[in-house]
């Protein structure tokens, strides 16, 4: 006998359209931009790094007035916001702190409130508390006002790691020179890693900021003159200026990958020499892509360099070095020149043929690169 439809009720099947539907709607809703922020001046992307509570930005800069779409990914396992607190009396030096000890006195009403002090005078914007997995954007004018605006997480604990600076300046500038990879952020890991998966059973112990975006290993947190037995993993972003195929340069000693958009188009996964550069191509869409570069050394000689190119796009390094010649620790093979930054200098520590085993290496941004000996200080090449 078919059962009868109680029609106070819905059936489950009904209940899912229901739900897809009503979810779809709050997608819809929290895509359209408020009425005046049909265009915007800046659109900002943060994300939640998982199991490090870190924002992946600690810090950008807006214009006075600018009109802001802000984007707040949670890809942690834990509940977070983000709130733009007022300078304060400490012109941004406190970070917010007094909000969160606003949210401290809210006690067991501190739930109910999903850890916001409703109505607290430095709260400036605040995206409400975002679960895990999930994304919320807000729409805001940036205040007239130039100083530094510290943004935080109040989830209790959260606070001291979950922080950064919103600058408004009249000098910010979204067009201005920008960094080759966005907001940059390099994980050491500490082994003797022969493969891929050794790098990738390790937990980092070290993460640092790459203000220049760029590749390198000047930073890697690693023991006292040490160089061998190490790993680093790099993450950001890019912006792919227009739609089309783009093809990746990955030179490295010893093996690492690339990983595009989630797809991993380059693995050198083995210990050996740099000099055979692997090639690998992704089409990607015009706008903001994600970047990791994985990279390991176990003994001798290091080495890590990274290009891209594209449509009307000539070749740029994503790397503060250029693709190696490869070489042995035993001397011999094809120079590896050493690029530094406009205006800098970059110390190469390793073997490097025509000098002793203690030799090192320096290169200068005017495109000279020479070698001296740590045991007799003498120069041995330039």
């Amino acid at each position: 006998m078919p059962m009868k439809e109680d029609r106070n009720h819905l059936t489950a099947p009904r209940v899912l359209t229901f739900l897809t539907f009503v979810f779809s709607a709050v997608q819809a809703n929290a895509a359209k931009p408020p009425e005046g922020f049909e265009k915007i001046d800046q659109e900002i992307v943060i994300t939640t790094l998982e199991a490090k509570m870190m924002y992946d930005k600690p810090s950008f800069s807006v214009k006075p007035n600018a009109k802001i779409k802000l984007v707040l990914k949670n890809l942690d396992s834990l509940p977070h916001n983000l709130i733009i607190c007022t300078p304060g009396r400490k012109k941004g030096g406190d970070k917010g702190k007094e909000v969160v000890d606003a949210v401290l006195k809210l006690g067991d009403k501190g739930v109910e409130q999903d850890w916001e002090p409703k109505g607290h005078p430095r709260i400036l914007k605040s995206s409400g508390m975002v679960q895990p997995k999930e994304a919320t954007t807000i729409f805001f004018k940036a205040p007239s006002k130039e100083g530094n605006y510290p943004y935080i997480c109040t989830f209790p604990g959260h606070y001291q790691l979950m922080n950064g600076m919103m600058k408004v300046s009249k000098l910010s500038d979204p067009s201005r020179k920008l960094p080759p990879i966005r907001d940059l952020l390099s994980y050491t890991h500490l082994g003797s890693f022969k493969t891929l998966t050794d790098l990738r059973k390790t937990k980092a112990v070290n993460v640092e900021e790459e203000k220049k975006g760029l590749i390198s290993l000047q930073h890697a947190a690693l023991k006292k003159n040490s160089r061998d037995n190490y790993g680093i993993v790099w993450e950001g972003w890019l912006n792919v200026p227009r739609d089309g195929k783009y093809t990746f340069t990955y030179d490295t000693d010893d093996g690492g990958s690339i990983t595009i958009g989630g797809k991993e188009i380059i693995t050198r996964n083995y210990v050996g020499p740099a000099g055979k550069p692997s090639k690998g191509s992704i089409k990607l869409k015009k706008g903001r892509v994600d970047i990791k570069v994985e990279y390991f050394e176990l003994s001798g000689e290091e080495h890590v360099s990274l290009s891209w190119e594209g449509p009307k796009m000539k070749r740029q390094y994503l790397s503060d070095a250029k693709t190696s010649g490869g070489g042995n620790r035993g001397g011999g093979g094809n120079s590896i020149p050493i690029v530094a930054p406009a205006g800098e200098a970059i110390i190469y520590r390793n073997f490097i043929a025509g000098t002793d085993p203690r030799g090192i290496g320096a290169g200068y941004s005017e495109e000279v690169n020479l070698a001296f000996s740590a045991d007799s200080m003498s120069l041995d090449m330039i």
